[in-house]
Order: C-alpha cells, then structure tokens, then sequence
C-alpha cells in the first residue's frame, strides 16, 4: 500500500481541476513504477495504491520487487515535492506498507460486479503498516514476514514491535536501511 499523506488537506488548497490533473499523473507513475517491477496495480483507494506481487504471476523475488517498487514511489514524491512546494506550500510525502504472506486472489464481489483483488490478513496488515508510517515517522514499514522473504538481499534496520490493530501477536517492522541514510 502507498499513500499521499495530507491528501485531503491538500486538495482542499488547490482547485478541483489541479486535483484530478495531480492525481492522474501522479497515479500513472506510480503505476509505471509497479508494472516496471512485475507488480500488479489492484487497486486506487482515492489517493492510496493497493499493488501486488506474486499474483497472478509469481516470481521468486517478489519481497524484492515490491520494496524496490516502495523505494521508487517514495523517490518520485521526492522529485515531485519542489513544484508541489510551490503550488502548496509544502512538499509532498508517501507513506509505504509492505507484508508478505498467504492471501485469497482472485474474482471477488458479485454477479453483477466483481474486481481481481486480494483479500485476508497479509493485506490488513500491509494496510496497517502504510498508516503506522506516520507514527513511527518513516515513509516506509516493512513486515518481519517480508524481511524473512528478502535474505538480505536488501539491507533494512529493525525499528520496534508494534501492535497491529486486529492481531493479538506483536510485529517486528523493518524499514530500509538506505531510507534512515538519506
């Protein structure tokens, strides 16, 4: 999950028009970004991205895919973060949550309408994770399920456990290392 944070607050500052030309451009990049690493785009949530790796088509690297995905969109609010300075007065964020596990894909909703999408506990927490970003004051939060995928294949720092709303166990999240350098 990626999410433009103070989205509501910014759309308030600009005109509808300046929103849906923001918003269209900035979700066909990040779109690009996801199809360039073998993810799929499941859904747009307003402002937020839900993506997917390994669904319908799997790889062996997928935890990779998917956080090198995570890297660039929070490099492309970097770029962007100058010209939205100047329209808004700030500079634009992302926050990113990444989980890894077992989920239910597939053609789900009614016969009348239906969406290719994921459902199950892997994607409540990616979900959680993206807004804990905010929280723990990081724009991405890796779970200790995708860190295990990774086998150091990209260097992250263990931040704390946390609790995550709807899970009696405590999660380890990880956030990548070259984030904390830059």
């Amino acid at each position: 999950f990626s999410d433009i944070r103070g989205f509501t607050s910014i759309s308030e500052q600009i005109e509808p028009e300046q929103v849906v030309l923001f918003l269209s451009d900035y979700l066909a990049r990040v779109t690009h970004i996801i199809f360039k690493h073998g993810g799929t785009v499941d859904k747009f949530i307003g402002d937020a991205v839900m993506a997917i790796f390994g669904a319908p088509k799997s790889h062996e690297d997928d935890a990779a895919r998917a956080v090198k995905t995570g890297l660039e969109i929070i490099e492309l609010a970097e770029s962007l973060a100058p010209r939205w300075r100047k329209i808004i007065g700030r500079s634009l964020k992302v926050g990113v949550g990444i989980n890894s596990g077992d989920a239910v894909v597939g053609s789900i909703g009614s016969e009348m309408r239906s969406d290719f999408t994921a459902i199950g506990d892997t994607v409540n927490i990616a979900s959680r994770l993206e807004g804990l970003t905010k929280e723990l004051g990081v724009p991405m939060l890796i779970s200790q399920f995708t860190a295990a995928e990774l086998k150091d294949s990209i260097p992250l720092r263990p931040l704390r456990e946390i609790k995550v709303a709807g899970r009696d166990a405590p999660l380890l999240v990880y956030t990548p290392q070259s984030i904390l350098q830059g």
